[in-house]
């Protein structure tokens, strides 16, 4: 599977043990609170995960790359024409 996929699943995971915990304590006060922290958590800790543990986005494009119509911004003139 796709690691946004388990990242995905994770964050899921996440949000049903902090349900789960809000419900064994028995605050219903704070059903949405608990688990939406822990889902929040596990989605920073893992936001390497989804781009493959590459920096800037994944797709083998490298860093900061800025994109036009479709295309590449600082890519060669010449490419532009074919």
């Amino acid at each position: 599977m796709n690691a946004q996929v388990w990242r995905l699943l994770l964050v899921c995971t996440a949000w049903s043990v902090g349900a789960v915990i809000t419900w064994v304590v028995g605050t219903p006060e704070l059903d949405t609170v608990v688990p939406a922290f822990f889902a929040a958590a596990a989605y920073v800790l893992t936001r390497d995960v989804a781009v493959g543990g590459r920096g800037g986005g994944g797709g083998g494009g490298g860093g900061n790359v800025r994109y036009w119509r479709g295309r590449r911004v600082d890519e060669p003139r010449w490419k532009r024409w074919n």
